[in-house]
């Protein structure tokens, strides 16, 4: 019954070696290689995933796994004026930016964003 043991932990040691030794398959990382990268394979690690300057657009974060379902979709609000809703949703992160986007001077103020694929809007 030992050896039984020792072999089926010695199995499931071996089942996650691949993803502790560095070697997923291309565009994956991490535990069991169960994470895919969202940057340029040549830019992902196994280990340790795409740097945030790498991500591919629409995409953040410290390994680039957070996602802007928001870009580029349509979207309004009470006023466009001279900072349109579109500018919320261009996906820049541009720190230039003194105001993002501009809605009236009444009650309520509005800003919409067409989210389709998931139902809802916000």
């Amino acid at each position: 019954m030992a050896s039984r043991t020792v072999i089926f932990v010695l199995i499931v040691y071996l089942s996650t070696l691949p993803s502790a030794i560095g070697s997923c398959p291309n565009g994956t990382y991490g535990y069991q290689c169960g994470y895919r990268c969202n940057c340029d394979q040549d830019k992902c690690n196994s280990t340790s995933a795409c740097s945030p300057s790498a991500c591919h657009p629409g995409w953040s974060g410290p390994t680039c796994q957070k996602h802007n379902v928001a870009r580029e979709k349509a979207s309004s609000s009470s006023r466009d004026g001279n900072y349109p809703s579109s500018r919320a949703t261009d996906g820049s992160t541009a720190s230039w930016y003194r105001v993002c986007i501009e809605t009236a001077p009444s009650n309520p103020n509005w800003w919409r964003v067409d989210l389709n694929d998931t139902g809802h809007d916000t």
